[in-house]
């Protein structure tokens, strides 16, 4: 700014959001942060380090409290909160957008009447968020992506046909997965598991808890090949990933890779919202960004395509997809012996009789006679592996 802005002339920085926006702050004093919060009040003056929202015109007002003059040319920063919202009513999504940006507008006025004309601010693209999926233009404010998992990932650590295999699940949503949360993993097809509390393995697993509240448990309902796990603490929007795993039966019959779908229910909505009129509880069902229409009720997940399975014998890329079933073969079918020699034992006695050893390594017995003059009768005994001279 240009000129001084001060208490004594009852200062007031007005910045005004476009109407349209879906805002998720209540009329009121709003708590700002930032090196120069102090230098501002919202209703009270001696109340500092707030200032004042109003959600009928959508106007953020920063009163310059006594004895903090804004001098010119000199820089001040400040920072608040606000709630994005899980829907709007303006119109519907395109693509992975919710609500696009719009020009925020900034002024000053005071007791003498406007100060600094109006002006449009200037988005700050000095730098990305460290928010995964997102870009330099997502820092406009209050541009809100859909609502999805932009992490979900699926993985198994066997294709054996009626084989124990270890399902690993990796997932990250863009919003707050709040305590009682229900996440959905269906179409496991054909796979088998005791109905009711399933065991998670992992770090993560005490964040979740099976619909009955047995923690580090999910539910499982082999009726419809279903994983439930229910939020046990909020996950946050850190963008942190949150991985478990859980343990099924791979069906006798082969299989290609599952197509698994996953979604999310009962997902608390801010009250911000809820007293503007929305649902107390909202879903993750579809990713609309992929616009699948033949995917309902879930996002599709990401097989693991990549990883070979270890300590699996034959293994390629790809055998790691969720339900991908191998046919019931022989992996391996070789045959050997230990020893090629003929090892013989001959005995002569008064009958003419005699027995011959043979060194193999199956075991099987002959005996009879034989009609020649005179008669010789004799005995052949295979014995395994063992090869002796009488």
């Amino acid at each position: 700014m240009s000129i001084p802005l001060t208490f004594d002339r009852r200062a007031e920085v007005l910045v005004n959001f476009d109407d349209t926006l879906v805002v998720g702050l209540e009329t009121g004093d709003v708590k700002l942060d930032g090196v120069s919060k102090d230098k501002f009040f919202g209703t009270f003056k001696n109340d500092t380090a707030k200032a004042y929202w109003s959600s009928v015109d959508h106007k953020l007002t920063l009163r310059v409290a006594e004895g903090q003059d804004l001098d010119a040319c000199v820089p001040y920063t400040v920072t608040f909160e606000v709630v994005n919202p899980f829907e709007v009513s303006s119109s519907p999504p395109t693509g992975a957008i919710l609500q696009e940006a719009q020009p925020v507008t900034i002024k000053a006025v005071g007791s003498l009447g406007e100060m600094i004309g109006e002006g449009q601010m200037t988005v700050d693209i000095s730098s990305a968020m460290s928010l995964p999926g997102t870009t330099l233009d997502d820092r406009a404010p209050l541009r809100v992506h859909v609502t999805k998992f932009f992490v979900k990932n699926i993985g198994q650590t066997s294709p054996y046909p009626a084989a124990r295999n270890n399902l690993t699940v990796t997932i990250s949503a863009n919003s707050n997965l709040h305590r009682g949360s229900i996440i959905h993993i269906k179409e496991l097809n054909e796979a088998t598991a005791a109905i009711g509390d399933i065991l998670l393995q992992g770090d993560d697993a005490v964040n979740f808890e099976s619909l009955s509240g047995t923690n580090g448990h999910g539910t499982w309902n082999d009726c419809e090949k279903v994983l439930f796990l229910k939020v046990a603490a909020d996950l946050g929007c850190t963008g942190n990933n949150f991985t478990v795993t859980f343990t099924i039966m791979n069906p006798l019959q082969p299989q290609v890779c599952a197509h698994v779908l996953i979604n999310a229910t009962k997902i608390q909505n801010a009250g911000v919202f809820i007293n503007q009129g929305q649902m107390a509880e909202k879903n993750i069902t579809q990713d609309n960004s992929l616009m699948i229409g033949d995917v309902s009720n879930g996002q599709p997940m990401e097989g693991d395509l990549e990883t070979v399975p270890a300590d699996i014998y034959g293994a390629m890329s790809g055998d790691a997809c969720a339900m991908t079933v191998w046919p019931a073969v022989f992996i391996v079918k070789d045959i050997g012996q230990s020893n090629h020699c003929m090892c013989l034992s001959l005995t002569h006695s008064l009958s003419h009789s005699f027995s011959l050893s043979l060194s193999a390594c199956v075991s099987l017995s002959v005996s009879g006679c034989l009609t020649l003059s005179p008669s010789l009768c004799f005995s052949l005994r295979v014995v395994a592996c063992v090869c002796v001279l009488a």
